[in-house]
């Protein structure tokens, strides 16, 4: 493993969750870990690797933004894709950018890809044949690499005791998608800025109940989850201020029960 239980050396690993649980922040924050070869979450162990991020679901400069904004300093390397190339037919249309694309990504033990319905651009992901379409274009490009692919699902029901996690169905359009990749995680929203990450699965991992895990949005960044942590909270509140702030320009000057109403 290249993070240990969750990312297999030279495998492919998917995650997958509705919109806004963290999955983008969940990757920086694991290429972080795995750049520094520190431990992911603060329990997975990770092997120290250089990791490329194909960034193609939001605009390089609104991740640049973002980033600077936390005054947060990634110490992997980003690479803005063209979202409107089909990653499928790479080859054969655009072989210039492709011999580039291969070439820059041989330094790189791990690629990450977010999304992956922006690389099969066209295609339904539902249909059976297109999982082993991709997995064969993305091994033309990265031969020996680790890849993580990002993919949203985008339906999530409430049972009786809170979010039900998405139905693989949901997420992956068809099994095939499960026969195709070394390793799925899978995440969910649990709460206010909080989410939860399990191994959906994985040829050699054990079985395990998954993490909580807090998203900070601010820090660019997933930690572990603690329900009692007074610095967590504190940067709740901090993201609830700069939401009230973006919401009423004359929020600083309100009296504090107002603001605190705002907030």
């Amino acid at each position: 493993f290249l993070v240990d239980q969750l990312v297999p050396a030279s495998g492919i690993t998917l995650v997958f969750g509705p919109p806004s649980c963290g999955k983008s922040t969940l990757l920086w924050t694991m290429a972080e870990n795995l750049r520094k070869g520190t431990p992911f979450l603060g329990k997975y162990r990770t092997a120290k690797a250089l990791t490329l991020l194909l960034n193609l679901d939001m605009p390089g400069d609104a991740v640049w933004r973002r980033m600077k904004g936390a005054n947060y300093e990634p110490c992997f390397h980003i690479c803005d894709f063209a979202n409107h190339l089909n990653i499928t037919t790479l080859q054969a249309n655009h072989p210039t950018i492709f011999g580039a694309l291969k070439h820059r990504a041989r330094r790189y033990q791990v690629v990450m890809i977010d999304s992956l319905s922006t690389i099969t651009n066209g295609l339904s992901l539902k249909d059976d044949w297109v999982p082993g379409l991709t997995v064969a274009a993305l091994r033309a490009l990265f031969p020996h690499q680790a890849i993580i692919l990002l993919h949203h699902s985008r339906k999530q029901s409430i049972g009786q005791f809170g979010p039900v996690a998405p139905h693989r169905e949901d997420a992956l359009g068809s099994n095939l998608w499960m026969a195709m990749v070394q390793s799925e995680l899978q995440m969910y929203l649990k709460g206010n800025h909080l989410a939860h990450l399990q191994i959906a699965k994985s040829q050699v991992a054990p079985e395990s109940d998954g993490d909580d895990i807090y998203v900070d949005d601010l820090g660019c960044r997933v930690m572990p989850y603690m329900p009692n942590d007074a610095s967590q909270w504190l940067m709740r509140l901090a993201r609830a201020e700069q939401s009230a702030v973006a919401l009423d320009p004359g929020y600083a000057k309100k009296p504090l029960m107002d603001r605190y109403a705002i907030m």
